[in-house]
């Protein structure tokens, strides 16, 4: 994408209601780039910093923000901003990362995970002993579909690559 470049933002602050997270890993998803490609719903005034998943430690909190302290491991999202060395996150919006998690695993807890949980649990109700045909199995969200449907007890058959009829 010849719109891409690398260079110096300032460092962003964090809002009453934010955190701001000193990004250890960034999750890239196929929305970051309909996003960069100006193909998403959202679209933020350039320049920006795109990246919408990262996992981090937090470094400043904003007034209101009761559930983090500076030196939390976290996973966290915003519309923008993970692919840079720091970023801001609602905290509301972001989840303590356990020690065991590293940060490249959690930064696609956002994203990736949720995204499945909701198509397989929320909108398909998936159960146990079902069979469920993941399209797309290599990217982030299949993968993730991949593993929720085998934790949640269901045969999986898994595809790397997205079918015509699938959609577009």
């Amino acid at each position: 994408i010849k719109a891409l470049s690398i260079g110096e933002a300032a460092e962003p602050r964090p809002g009453a209601d934010e955190i701001l997270i000193d990004v250890h890993a960034a999750c890239v998803s196929f929305a970051d780039y309909l996003m960069i490609c100006g193909g998403y719903q959202k679209r933020p005034a350039l320049p920006y910093v795109p990246g919408m998943d990262a996992a981090g430690v937090v470094v400043a909190c904003g007034e209101n923000v009761q559930q983090f302290r500076p030196g939390d491991r976290v996973a966290c999202s915003a519309w923008f901003g993970s692919l840079a060395e720091r970023m801001t996150a609602k905290a509301w919006g972001s989840a303590r990362l356990p020690e065991n998690v590293d940060f490249v695993v959690g930064s696609t807890i956002q994203h990736g995970y949720v995204t499945a949980w909701y198509a397989l649990v929320d909108r398909a109700r998936l159960q146990a002993g079902e069979i469920v045909l993941v399209t797309g199995a290599a990217g982030g969200v299949g993968l993730a579909c991949v593993e929720i449907a085998h934790l949640l007890g269901a045969r999986v058959i898994a595809s790397p690559v997205r079918s015509a009829w699938a959609g577009s």
